[in-house]
């Protein structure tokens, strides 16, 4: 009989506080800090979703600005099997929404696209998260900024390569 009234005692205490209405005010969840994990990229294809390899990311602070520069991937990219594209393609930009992921979408993207190792990189539109894949067949390599400009500050890049067939 004790058992049973410390039971129900555990258990009333455990319900009444469980759903209480209470709601923490705006302010202390401004000054929350929250530590931010590593940015899973997530691209689409007309056909498929894949994970563009991850190059490396930087959260701002007090102490520390992001500024990462364009590089051409190609040799980064060199051993790794391209994502098929039909020509002229739409390819979606986002990072993966992982439950367990505190780290929100880019408010916005900056894209370099290469044809090959020698070429200098070639800034293309990002347009609704969406670039487009060149209309002539080849191989192409792309870098990607993905920018937190607004609550969270920051950069990440990711690369990634396409093969273009009609």
């Amino acid at each position: 009989m004790k058992n049973w009234v410390i039971l129900l005692f555990f258990s009333a205490t455990f319900i009444v506080g469980g759903c209480s209405n209470e709601t923490p005010a705006p302010d202390s969840l401004q000054n929350e800090e929250v530590e931010l994990g590593r940015p899973d990229g997530l691209f689409q294809t007309r056909m498929a979703a894949f994970k563009p390899k991850y190059s490396k990311h930087c959260w701002e602070d007090e102490e520390q600005s992001c500024a990462f520069e364009p590089f051409n991937p190609t040799r980064a990219l060199e051993d790794g099997i391209p994502t098929k594209s039909g020509p002229g393609e739409k390819i979606i930009l986002g990072l993966s929404a992982d439950a367990n992921s505190n780290v929100p979408q880019p408010d916005n993207y900056r894209v370099f696209l290469y044809a090959g190792e020698d070429d200098p990189g070639t800034p293309i539109d990002v347009i609704d998260n969406k670039i487009t894949v060149p209309e002539e067949k080849g191989k192409y390599y792309y870098h990607v900024i993905a920018e937190w400009t607004e609550d969270v500050k920051g950069e990440a890049v990711f690369i990634f390569s396409i093969t273009v067939k009609p």
